[in-house]
């Protein structure tokens, strides 16, 4: 596997687990 792929997967990830984390953080908020 090419190294660039696990970096675009991770940076997916990473972005997935922010998008998550900031939408339980608005639900709260509300």
């Amino acid at each position: 596997m090419r190294p660039m792929m696990d970096i675009v997967l991770l940076g997916i990830a990473v972005i997935f687990f922010a998008l998550c984390f900031a939408y339980t953080k608005a639900c709260d908020t509300l």
